[in-house]
């Protein structure tokens, strides 16, 4: 069961299969996450004499180290192979092991597009959207996902492509989702936080393909950049993911939990496989905000959306319209892919009003319209996600 703890995270979407199965990495690497109290020295120190010991040559060449905060720091080895993992697991430095797992996005669907107007209503669509005049703004929103075309118009000027993890070395959105996620959330036309900047990490290639290890090194830069930014506030929006493994603390926890710790704000998608969100990361994750989706024109679940007690809003995610990548249009999509977006957006508007990550979290808990979402929900809290009266709060509004 998902804790209530109140810490704000962007939410993820998360790809699994029913039998929580996932393919190993592309690249095969290992992670090995370490001990509180373990020196970066030390521990690779370790892992050359097992791995030398084992045959393997040249292991430092193959070790990278990656940290998220001050309270997650892991090395992956490239090459490894399974059948060392116990021996690696023994070494006093080491907390866990873990292999690379394939995380994908979300396949998506198209069809005619709904408005943003669902999010300031507690009856359904009445034609408009308000916000805030400043909805954003100060806040700076990391979108680890395909990348973004950050020269559409709707984004162009707010977009800053940071870098390139997927292995394709091109700044270019290859598969559009990252764009698509990025509009809803601060787009001019189709955005939630109007004002706010948006900084893309690509971990996923033309086909939708990544992995743990990419996102890992997403949240380590993501951790990097905040800290180079003082003064600004920050939130994270994953769209991706896979199943959960290994218990419930696996390094992509515990590389969340650290970057909230750092004061940012985390927002995962449920996930798309219509199970149980407690059995996909980074869904699971207390830290997280996890998102389902609903279809905002007669707010039913959709049939795709994950549910149960890890889930903690539900967001429009059918049928929705943001920016089409490597154009100047619009295309429309399906997924919880597109309901995390919404409250990443949301959050941003909270906190560019002057609440904290925790506030934030709270306030979409607490305003959120009860007992709305139609369907069967299947253990989920039945709150959908509202932002009008945070946005009547301010004494200027814009119509949309």
């Amino acid at each position: 069961m998902k804790s209530t703890i109140i810490v704000p995270l962007l939410a993820l979407l998360a790809l699994a299969t029913t039998s929580a199965q996932a393919a190993p990495g592309r690249s095969g690497q290992m992670i090995v996450e370490l001990n509180d109290d373990t020196d970066w020295e030390t521990a690779i120190g370790e892992l050359e004499k097992i791995l030398s010991s084992a045959g393997m040559q040249d292991v430092r060449s193959r070790v990278s180290r990656v940290g998220v905060g001050s309270g997650f720091r892991a090395l992956t080895i490239s090459d490894a192979g399974k059948d060392l993992r116990a021996k690696i697991q023994a070494a006093a430095p080491i907390r866990r092991v873990e292999p690379e797992l394939e995380w994908k996005l979300f396949d998506t669907q198209q069809s005619a597009p709904p408005g943003l107007d669902r999010l300031d209503s507690r009856r359904g669509l009445d034609g408009s959207y308000t916000f805030p005049a400043n909805a954003g703004s100060g806040v700076d929103v990391y979108v680890i996902d395909s990348g973004c075309d950050t020269r559409h118009p709707d984004i162009a000027g707010r977009a800053t492509f940071l870098t390139d993890f997927s292995g394709e070395n091109s700044a270019r959105d290859s598969n559009g989702h990252g764009s698509h996620v990025t509009g809803t959330i601060l787009g001019r036309r189709f955005g939630v936080a109007k004002n706010a900047q948006a900084f893309c990490i690509k971990v996923f290639d033309a086909s939708g393909r990544g992995s743990s290890v990419t996102t890992l090194r997403a949240l380590e830069l993501v951790s990097r950049q905040v800290a180079s930014r003082p003064g600004r506030k920050s939130v994270v929006n994953m769209s991706l993911g896979g199943p959960k493994s290994f218990g419930g603390d696996t390094s992509t926890a515990r590389a969340i939990r650290s970057l909230t710790q750092q004061g940012v704000a985390v927002v995962v998608a449920a996930g798309n496989e219509s199970q149980d969100a407690c059995n996909v990361s980074p869904a699971f994750i207390p830290e997280a905000i996890t998102v389902g989706a609903i279809d905002p024109r007669n707010d039913a679940i959709a049939s795709f959306s994950n549910f149960g007690s890890c889930v903690d809003l539900f967001a429009p995610g059918v049928n929705i319209e943001s920016i089409r990548a490597n154009s100047q249009g619009s295309t429309v999509l399906s997924g919880t892919s597109m309901a995390s977006p919404h409250v990443a957006g949301a959050v941003a508007v909270l906190l560019s009003q002057g609440q904290t990550p925790q506030q934030a979290r709270t306030t979409l808990i607490n305003n959120a319209t009860p007992n709305v979402v139609r369907g069967n929900i299947r253990g989920s809290p039945n709150r959908l996600l509202f932002l009008g009266a945070s946005a009547q709060q301010q004494q200027r509004s814009q119509r949309f």
